[in-house]
């Protein structure tokens, strides 16, 4: 899977004022993601889905599964293991 973060492994933007360039963390450099994290990326697409289906924002959202917004932002974004956010689901509602 092509890394969604950046193009061709670089991330660009500015700060204080200057155009930065550097080797994107997600993918170190190669512009792919590997296997498993193009698969934490779908589920988390599918995590997001239902948070805005149920008209919940990033910080309801967070706040109904006890997390900091920062954290479901991850869980979205295919940064952290979605397994670690099912326990917690599990939890909360099996609990």
């Amino acid at each position: 899977m092509i890394c969604p973060e950046c193009v061709k492994g670089r991330l660009y933007g500015i700060a204080h004022m200057k155009s930065i360039e550097m080797e994107c963390p997600r993918c170190k450099g190669t512009a792919e993601v590997p296997d498993i994290q193009a698969e934490w990326i779908e589920i988390g697409k599918e995590i997001k889905r239902l948070r805005l289906e149920n008209n919940l924002g990033l910080r309801a959202g967070a706040v109904e599964l006890g997390i900091q917004p920062s954290i479901l932002s991850e869980y979205e974004r295919g940064m952290r293991n979605p397994e670690d956010l099912k326990k917690i689901v599990e939890e909360k509602y099996n609990g």
